[in-house]
């Protein structure tokens, strides 16, 4: 891409948990995240469940991303 894409929005501290990028209708990138690393992480550091979604929500005020939640499935072929 040769064109300005400008500015990611991302979250400090979790680098390891990030996929990728997705482009918004209006081509604005938009970060990808792995809730279960973001999760896990915030458990590691003593948050409850609640806790971090509480604390998740709070750091991401205004912001655009997605989160990426692990699903299981088996798929028929």
């Amino acid at each position: 891409m040769d064109e300005d894409i400008g500015e990611i929005e991302m979250l400090t501290d979790f680098d390891d948990a990030l996929l990728g990028c997705v482009y918004s209708e209006d081509g604005t990138p938009v970060a990808c995240y792995s809730s279960e690393v973001v999760m896990k992480r915030l458990a590691e550091e003593g948050y409850e469940e609640t806790e971090a979604l509480d604390y998740v929500e709070e750091m991401t005020t205004g912001m655009k991303l997605v989160s990426i939640h692990p699903i299981e499935f088996e798929p028929e072929f």
